[in-house]
């Protein structure tokens, strides 16, 4: 089958973000099975988030694609048309008026404006099967002719993902604000729209256990939880790769990772730095352990100040992040907003490695057991205590550990999960699969259903788009 892979200014590879690697996992899962793929990047901008790609370097991405035959498209960014500034002013100011009083698809999703170019890009390849990698790639393909079935792959939900954006943003200005005061208004309405577009696709998977759950009860019933894929990059030798890691240590190794910016380390480096660290010092103090906190971008002062200590090490962007979870003894995970799905959490059991993290995780991984593969922990000094324990006790770091690794081969292997939703998308495309529409989805889904909370976050959600 020729299947098209459409993302919104994504290029897909192995070692960066999460969602980077979890639509490499479909690429390359998809070419294992001798399928052709071509990638569309549209609102592709080559002068933005390079560090988003492999090291840095976009040259390297795409040349693992080409290396797998990936055909890649790219749309570049749109720029703003020349025309009287007092003209695009008066036109903005008239959209910020629409928003509020009549919010539509377009305010919402930029990939509205790259419906054309992606529509004959799709005339040109005739695929059989579209898989749109975000709500916002839905919205682009909304409106075409539906001649091949369409997957909505997604993790959050956009009115929880731009409440939690703006909730935890830097210090913003008047202005900012009341463009934020727009958005909270118009966005009121972005849960029905998002679920109406995804409603429309023949498959729709949602890598979070929770926001699926919420897409089954609104509107959405064929939505499909399955976690996360990430490739096991460890193998069957694992266990004596991670051992001969371990060995070089001097100290117990506890590790932080993720873009320290980013709306789900930002609170959680908060919480270690403000809470966690200083209870762990205050009961065992400073020797025996080293704290590493890896990822790009600038810690805020309050942080940087706050990470001052001899045993931590804040070390920025590595190169190898891969080999800092391996070598770690504890990957703590203090994230706790209850927002999409922790890759760093299914990356460290792919490695078998001993995870401390606040319970908010465990809503969209419901993989997760508390006490068994990993330790949950509800507040700072809870948190705390499961650190001190695990850094006292190496074999209960040992036991956490091989479950962890257990469970990732059973439940979170990225070729495993990759291959059922991709099974879905050949049944239909064979002709076969059209009773998929309207179930109430995939095994995976099942357990998440009954402790569905309401409609969290419906009436708080926004960022401003740009002038």
């Amino acid at each position: 089958m020729r299947i098209a892979i459409l993302s919104n200014n994504l290029i897909p590879n192995r070692t960066g973000f999460g969602s980077a690697i979890m639509v490499w996992a479909f690429v390359e899962t998809l070419v294992k099975r001798g399928h052709e793929v071509h990638l569309c990047c549209y609102n592709y901008d080559p002068g933005l988030g390079k560090e988003r790609w492999i090291n840095g370097d976009y040259a390297r991405a795409k040349q693992e694609l080409d290396e797998f035959g990936v055909k890649v498209r790219l749309i570049e960014l749109q720029p703003l048309l020349p025309g009287d500034i007092w003209r695009r002013r008066m036109d903005f100011v008239k959209r910020l008026i629409r928003k509020v009083t009549s919010p539509s698809v377009c305010d919402f999703y930029g990939g509205v404006a790259y419906e054309r170019e992606i529509a004959r890009y799709l005339n040109e390849i005739e695929p059989d099967g579209v898989i749109a990698w975000t709500v916002d790639a839905v919205a682009a393909v909304d409106h075409m002719e539906h001649r091949w079935p369409r997957m909505g792959l997604l993790v959050d939900l956009d009115h929880l993902a731009r409440a939690s954006n703006r909730q935890h943003a830097a210090p913003r200005g008047i202005k900012a604000k009341l463009y934020d005061a727009v958005d909270a208004i118009a966005e009121r309405k972005l849960p029905g729209i998002s679920a109406k577009l995804l409603a429309r696709c023949e498959i729709v998977i949602d890598c979070a256990a929770h926001h699926a759950a919420w897409l089954r009860q609104n509107g959405v019933p064929h939505a499909s939880y399955l976690p996360v894929p990430v490739l096991d990059q460890a193998g069957p030798d694992w266990r004596n790769a991670r051992d001969r890691l371990l060995a070089e240590n001097k100290k117990v190794r506890l590790l932080l990772l993720g873009h320290v910016t980013g709306a789900a380390t930002l609170p959680g480096l908060f919480l270690f730095g403000l809470e966690v660290l200083p209870e762990i010092e205050r009961r065992i103090g400073t020797e025996g352990y080293e704290v590493n906190i890896i990822g790009g971008g600038q810690l805020p002062p309050e942080l940087k100040k706050a990470f001052d200590r001899p045993h931590v090490n804040v070390r920025g962007f590595i190169e190898d992040a891969q080999r800092e979870v391996q070598s770690s003894e504890i990957i703590a995970v203090p994230t706790p907003i209850e927002l999409g799905f922790r890759t760093r959490i299914a990356e460290s059991f792919l490695y078998g490695c001993c995870v401390v993290a606040h319970s908010a995780n465990a809503k969209g991984m419901s993989e997760i057991v508390d006490g068994e593969n990993a330790l949950l922990a509800d507040t700072g000094p809870e948190m705390a205590e499961m650190l001190i324990r695990c850094i006292r006790d190496p074999e209960l770091r040992g036991r956490l550990g091989d479950a962890a690794r257990g469970t990732f081969e059973q439940s979170l292997d990225g070729a495993k999960v990759c291959t059922t939703a991709i099974m879905q998308l050949e049944a239909i495309a064979a002709g076969s699969g059209s009773s998929i529409v309207g179930k109430r989805g995939s095994a995976y889904s099942a357990k998440c259903d009954a402790d569905l909370p309401g409609n969290p976050g419906m009436t708080d959600a926004g960022r401003p788009p740009a002038a």
